[in-house]
């Protein structure tokens, strides 16, 4: 059955032509666009043998989509119908690529007679033996970059292109076949450029799934020996773990005593001004060696994923005072003023573990307390949105260095290694940082104006 690809956006039109082909006998498919109309063209699986189209159609008019095929090769008869009837519209018509030109309005029967015209047209493509005679004497011959080794059966002379009687084209494999009784026999295959394109359309999907199977089966291999090289690397870090909370642990009763013995030797009757500054100076170490212990285990359950959250409702205000009241003291030791600024107006509702955000807090007091000098003041402030709330811990000491900031979050690292003061590790900001990550919020520093560093806490509002 012939089929026929027509092309018009005249819906009732359209019908008419087509109900008119299928009382013929012809098989039909209509298009209403130029985009629709483009992709049907220039499909070869669909095997049209005939093309009627409308030169204006939407979207893509019909002269490009007659072009477009013509480009591609697709030697079908075209039928141009259109209300353009001057001649330079019929030669351009023509020229694009167009068999046939005709102007509406037409009588549905002028053309049938049009259609059968085309179809008793014996096949205009070059016969086989003129197509030869045409290799032998006009090809040229596109040889690899590389020359292979010759079969001594087969030896392939590359391929070439040539043109037929018709403008038809061909691609051409010329080849010499040797026999076993010493003939020589020459072979030479022709392809029709759209054959060639069909065929490379009709494997794409073959190709595609092989290329994604490979894929797939290639990260899956990767993952399992990537995740087998690692797997002893893993092993030695989650010992390390293991042994640094389990030496943290057993540091803490020693250390206990340790000092619970100071305590008392301190209180006893020994007044001996050299007994009682060593006594300060094994105090203080001991304050010190505890808090590292403290800080060590707490890093060590965070390694382990055992720190747990207790959300609650939390009243900003008492956590404030709270904070205030515990660093005071503190300050006032070390001549420092400790400012809080409460909000006039209510706090938002937010719903968090009040004893962690008291523990990062905390941390960036300690800090500030260690790093400002004297008569210098600290400040605690808040700010908020409407979706966050942040809490900020002002000093005025010395600031960070630029070289240090990347890296202040860092476990075990300390801004300036030359200072007297020994009282912090470097892993206070790394378990506030941690504990940020817990709490589903913010942390962060920026340099105070006229000195000093601003650490922040920012937590969402629910």
């Amino acid at each position: 059955m012939i089929k026929i690809l027509l092309m018009e956006d005249d819906l009732n039109l359209c019908q008419s032509i087509q109900q008119a082909l299928k009382k013929e006998g012809y098989s039909v498919d209509c298009c209403n666009d130029g985009e629709s109309a483009m992709i049907y063209a220039l499909n070869t699986d669909y095997g049209y043998d005939l093309a009627i189209v409308d030169r204006m159609l939407p979207i893509i008019d019909g002269l490009t989509i007659i072009k477009a095929m013509r480009r591609k090769q697709i030697q079908i008869p075209v039928i141009i119908i259109t209300g353009m009837s001057a001649l330079d519209d019929r030669v351009d018509g023509l020229d694009s690529g167009a068999d046939d030109y005709l102007i509406k309005p037409f009588h549905i029967r002028e053309l049938m007679a049009r259609v059968r015209a085309f179809q008793s047209k014996p096949d205009t493509r070059t016969d086989l033996d003129t197509l030869i005679r045409i290799a032998e004497k006009s090809i040229e011959i596109q040889y690899p970059a590389e020359q292979t080794t010759v079969s001594p059966i087969t030896e392939q002379g590359g391929y070439g292109k040539i043109t037929g009687n018709d403008h038809d084209s061909y691609y051409v494999i010329p080849s010499n076949i040797h026999t076993k009784a010493g003939n020589i026999y020459s072979l030479v295959l022709f392809y029709e450029p759209s054959s060639i394109s069909s065929l490379l359309l009709q494997q794409l999907p073959a190709y595609a799934t092989i290329w994604l199977l490979a894929f797939i089966l290639i990260l899956l291999a990767s993952r399992f020996l990537l995740h087998r090289a690692f797997e002893p690397t893993e092993q030695v870090l989650q010992s390390h773990k293991d042994f640094i909370a389990a030496a943290s642990h057993e540091l803490k009763s020693p250390l206990a005593v340790i000092m619970a013995n100071i305590e008392s030797i301190q209180n006893s009757e020994i007044k001996e001004p050299q007994t009682q500054n060593s006594l300060k100076v094994i105090d203080a170490e001991c304050i010190r060696m505890s808090r590292l212990v403290r800080d060590m285990l707490l890093l060590a359950s965070s390694d382990a994923d055992k720190w747990t959250i207790h959300t609650q409702e939390v009243n900003i205000d008492t956590l404030l005072i709270m904070l205030y009241e515990a660093y005071e003291p503190i300050c006032r030791k070390k001549s420092i003023h400790l400012d809080l600024n409460l909000d006039a107006e209510s706090y938002p509702q937010i719903y968090t573990d009040q004893e962690r955000v008291f523990q990062v807090l905390s941390i960036f007091l300690d800090n500030a307390v260690s790093y400002s000098k004297e008569n210098s003041n600290i400040e605690i402030l808040t700010s908020q949105t409407s979706k966050e709330f942040t809490f900020l811990v002002v000093d005025h000491g010395c600031g960070i260095a630029e070289k240090d900031k990347p890296f202040i979050f860092d476990r075990f690292y300390c801004a300036d290694k030359s200072r007297t003061n020994k009282a912090h590790f470097g892993l206070g900001l790394s378990i506030a940082k941690e504990l940020a990550k817990m709490l589903s919020g913010k942390i962060g520093f920026s340099d105070t104006s006229g000195g000093g560093t601003t650490f922040f806490l920012t937590l969402p509002i629910k």
